[in-house]
């Protein structure tokens, strides 16, 4: 009997201790858990405030950069950057600008935006990719003769450009202060001149049609990259 008593009581030990550690487990766990899930809802939340923030502006210039490069190319826009052209004043002046304000918003975006937030697979990182693509568009020259270059925008020049658009509290320079500055400026207007070269006096069948054709197929790309955030964030 006492053999059987000490058995039972060891088993009973056994069951005790052997809940207690599944018990722990269980509880260590769930406590894990709870914390994966709380640092994914935290991350997911920041994720949202970080695009909510930079929204409006980057796609404002996505947009009226890409309205402007569908006219000038697929509606025949490209005939009134001809500095014969009645409407060559406000046309010239205000293409230099959507450049110019996309080229400013993109590059603040780079410098302020918390980049540890975003999942390297995530959507978002397509967009990412889409704004490398476009500046590539405006710098690359490698499929065309070296003599040949259609006025490439080089990376630095877009970096400048971008610079000398910006103001205080990461804000882009108004179409009115543009529009002064680029009659009074001088140093202003040179920083602007490769875009000037770019896109002034162009022909459907000039090489420099095709670098404007080519950029404006990569900003279609970013602009469907841009929306699809949004969308994925109202999820």
């Amino acid at each position: 009997m006492k053999y059987f008593a000490s058995t039972a009581v060891i088993a009973t030990a056994i069951v005790y201790v052997s809940k207690k550690i599944f018990d722990t487990f269980i509880t260590s766990y769930l406590e894990k858990k709870k914390k994966i899930i709380s640092i994914d809802i935290e991350n997911d939340i920041s994720r949202k405030k970080e695009i909510k923030k930079w929204t409006n502006p980057v796609l404002s210039s996505i947009n009226g950069l890409n309205g402007r490069l569908k006219h000038t190319i697929e509606e025949n826009g490209y005939q009134e950057l001809n500095e014969n052209h009645a409407n060559y004043n406000y046309y010239n002046t205000s293409t230099l600008y959507y450049f110019a304000q996309y080229l400013c918003w993109i590059q603040i975006l780079k410098e302020e935006i918390d980049y540890e937030i975003f999942d390297e697979n995530n959507i978002e990182a397509k967009f990412f990719q889409s704004i490398k693509n476009v500046n590539k568009k405006l710098r690359d020259y490698s499929d065309i003769e070296f003599d040949k270059r259609n006025n490439p925008i080089y990376s630095l020049q877009q970096r400048e450009i971008a610079e000398s658009m910006r103001i205080e509290d990461s804000n882009c320079m108004s179409y009115y202060t543009f529009n002064k500055k680029i009659k009074d400026d001088a140093e202003f207007k040179e920083t602007i001149l490769p875009l000037q070269e770019l896109i002034k006096n162009i022909e459907s069948d000039s090489e420099k049609f095709k670098r404007l054709e080519s950029t404006y197929n990569a900003l279609e790309k970013l602009k469907k990259e841009a929306e699809n955030i949004l969308k994925n964030q109202a999820c």
